[in-house]
């Protein structure tokens, strides 16, 4: 985002994420197969649908959305696959609120930040983390560490709150094959300076960190869809400028355009990729 350490993009009002992104403000990568150019809702809600495949979201289960942003898997997991019990955990204020004003008796919403989280919490089916690895790993505590110790350590807690045989399902921000440390601090200064702290992992170090706590089923990497996710916003930020502007204020509706600007930037140069990854639990 823009240099001004004033913003916080994660307490947005959700009014002002409504202006460019989807019905259920999902805020992450679309999945545009067979999609029309544009049609973000239809390419959002493939997406939620994508995940809860790779979760493997059943009718009854309790399932935990880690970063849940405003609440649209949440909600989605609820209404379209009938589980029994959706919970979501973000440290945002505005985003538990809007969770919570949706008044879905199946969803419930902690305010609270990951590392925060109690051992105790537990006995669910399916875990999800949609872009929010990359916040939680750049937030660790120092006595954690950074890197693979922090990356072992995540998957180690969402482990310890599954059921045997449980599913994780990510979404997650990841190195690219043009990726340097040194272009990758660039963009994480640069583009992200006004987000939360966060960190891309390489795809293959997350991988390896869940040795014997997580078997991948599936891995799937690409940058179109995330491309074409950043096309429709920056549509939408241009076509809805006035009202944006009215509802986040300047300084936040310009940060928001410049990292969207950023971020698709990193996807063409090589330096980000977006992976889907289905994990089953090793028990």
């Amino acid at each position: 985002m823009s240099g001004n350490a004033n913003i916080d993009f994660y307490e947005s009002n959700p009014e002002f994420v409504r202006t460019w992104s989807d019905a259920r403000l999902t805020i992450s990568s679309g999945w545009w197969r067979g999609v029309a150019d544009g049609d973000l809702d239809r390419a959002q809600e493939q997406k939620l649908d994508l995940v809860a495949d790779l979760a493997d979201f059943k009718p009854g289960d309790r399932v935990l959305d880690i970063g849940c942003g405003y609440g649209g898997l949440l909600a989605f997991a609820a209404d379209e696959r009938r589980v029994g019990h959706a919970l979501g955990v973000t440290s945002s204020f505005a985003q538990a609120g809007h969770i919570k004003s949706m008044g879905n008796p199946a969803v419930d919403v902690r305010d609270v930040d990951f590392w925060d989280l109690p051992a105790s919490l537990g006995g669910f089916d399916s875990v999800v983390a949609v872009q929010s690895l990359e916040n939680i790993l750049g937030g660790a505590p120092a006595g954690v560490g950074s890197g693979l110790p922090a990356m072992r350590e995540v998957l180690g807690r969402v482990h310890g709150w599954t059921v045997p045989g449980g599913r994780f399902a990510a979404e997650v921000c990841v190195a690219g094959p043009r990726e340097t440390r040194e272009v990758r601090e660039q963009f994480e200064t640069e583009v992200l300076r006004n987000s939360r702290p966060g960190t891309m992992p390489h795809l293959g170090d997350l991988l390896n960190a869940g040795a014997g706590l997580w078997e991948p089923v599936s891995v799937a990497t690409q940058h179109e869809d995330f491309l074409r996710t950043l096309d429709a916003t920056g549509s939408l930020l241009a076509d809805h400028e006035e009202l944006a502007r009215g509802l986040g204020g300047d300084a936040l509706y310009l940060a928001t355009c410049e990292t969207v600007r950023g971020t698709a930037a990193a996807l063409r140069g090589g330096i980000m990729r977006v992976a889907w990854i289905s994990w089953r639990r090793v028990d």
